[in-house]
């Protein structure tokens, strides 16, 4: 059972949460945590950089995140159908090619070195104007963009720090950016999110703190990203 299967194909990520679980405690006898597992399974990939289910305990856990990032999920799954329509119309127009090989063009050959910038996981031309004076006074926990090897911060350029560890960076702001996205950029925003959230939390930030109301209680803190 995945996400926006067939029949299902305008289902929210709350409704395939609803109907993936109904289906679960009917079939299975299955703990919390196996659940969860479970119902990411049939749920896209490029949910995982906004799904953290390493931090989940309970079933409750995995809907509230669910619901807390609904907009952006539905438009990452948005894009997707949109790839794949594409992809297939290219290939319906294709015509067929009977050659085995294409002759080496040598053009390429003095073509001057990309730059390294752009290499960086997660770069992409959308993201290298920064709007924000760079930040490199702000510093995340654990390894920063400059150490693992991703593009610098969005919002300021500095590469001590993620966009989300930057005092700018809103959810609202991250939804809004995700809606106007073309498909290969959207492509480097989750490889960038997806690395950063591999290997740990690095949404702690060391030197400065944003000021967040809701740091008093730590059960109703929403995840941020």
């Amino acid at each position: 059972m995945k996400y926006r299967q067939k029949d299902h194909d305008q289902e929210t990520p709350t409704d395939y949460f609803n109907r993936k679980l109904e289906v679960l405690h009917l079939v299975h006898d299955l703990t919390d945590p196996e659940t969860i597992m479970e119902i990411m399974n049939g749920a896209p990939r490029e949910w995982l950089p906004f799904v953290d289910t390493s931090r989940m305990t309970t079933v409750q856990d995995l809907q509230t995140t669910l619901k807390y990032h609904e907009e952006t999920l539905i438009c990452i799954a948005n894009h997707d159908i949109e790839r794949r329509l594409k992809a297939l119309e290219r290939s319906s127009n294709k015509p067929h090619d009977s050659k085995i090989w294409e002759p080496l063009d040598e053009t390429n050959l003095s073509k001057p070195p990309e730059d390294p910038m752009e290499q960086l996981v997660g770069a992409h031309k959308s993201f290298i104007q920064p709007q924000f004076p760079r930040r490199d006074d702000i510093v995340s926990k654990g390894k920063t963009p400059e150490e693992k090897g991703a593009r610098p911060c969005r919002h300021c350029g500095s590469r001590k720090h993620w966009d989300s560890d930057h005092p700018i960076h809103e959810e609202d702001e991250v939804k809004s950016l995700l809606a106007s996205l073309d498909h290969e950029a959207l492509q480097a925003y989750v490889a960038y999110e997806d690395y950063r959230t591999r290997g740990g939390n690095n949404n702690d930030i060391t030197n400065i703190k944003r000021n967040d109301p809701s740091e008093s209680s730590d059960k109703e803190r929403s995840p941020t990203y």
